[in-house]
């Protein structure tokens, strides 16, 4: 079976736009996601909007109400079963640890069919589980990721984001703005076997 690594955070939960809002509601600002333009962002105009504000404030979040937290699009249930229907199996991958618990819940909650739900430090990079999974695709929104797998023998799917822009596609690398997308790439994949 075929193996295919979806990022959680960015790509399933719209944790950056949750935060957003909530901070927009704290300090009665009017900030929106496009505000974060890069991985490890600072702002300027927001003195609230920075990296590690972020951190602190989601890991907060996946602590207390991680069943607020919204998913990035409708109807992820449906269409990750669709990728395991292509003969997937799917693995959950993320880097934010201390939190499985409350992000199998989440995942739980809303529905969504895994295989496999891996959780790393922050301080291990996923280009690892390309050899140790033998994932043949991952979709991440991690630009610094997505630059380390350039080169491999992997199809890395960028799911669109405003920190992400930065990122050329190339043969391997291609981007998908929703999971839609990324269905229809795969099953062009399989029509081209």
């Amino acid at each position: 079976m075929k193996k295919f690594g979806l990022d959680m955070e960015g790509v399933l939960v719209d944790i950056h736009r949750y935060w957003i809002e909530q901070m927009n509601k704290e300090f009665n600002t009017n900030a929106s996601l496009e505000n974060i333009d890069q991985w490890y962002f600072e702002s300027k105009e927001y003195e609230w909007l920075n990296w590690r504000k972020f951190l602190e404030d989601t890991s907060k979040y996946w602590k207390e109400r991680w069943m607020e937290i919204f998913p990035t699009e409708n109807n992820l249930s449906k269409k990750i079963s669709r990728i395991k229907k292509l003969g997937y199996e799917v693995s959950i991958v993320t880097n934010r640890n201390g939190y499985k618990n409350e992000m199998q819940a989440w995942l739980s909650y809303h529905e969504i069919p895994y295989d496999n739900f891996i959780s790393l430090s922050e301080s291990k990079s996923k280009v690892y589980l390309k050899d140790s999974e033998n994932f043949e695709i991952v979709i991440d929104d991690n630009p610094n990721l997505i630059q380390e797998l350039r080169d491999s023998n992997l199809l890395v799917l960028v799911y669109d984001r405003p920190w992400n822009k930065c990122i050329e596609e190339k043969e391997n690398v291609k981007r998908v703005k929703n999971l839609n997308e990324a269905i229809d790439l795969l099953e062009n994949l399989i029509k081209e076997i």
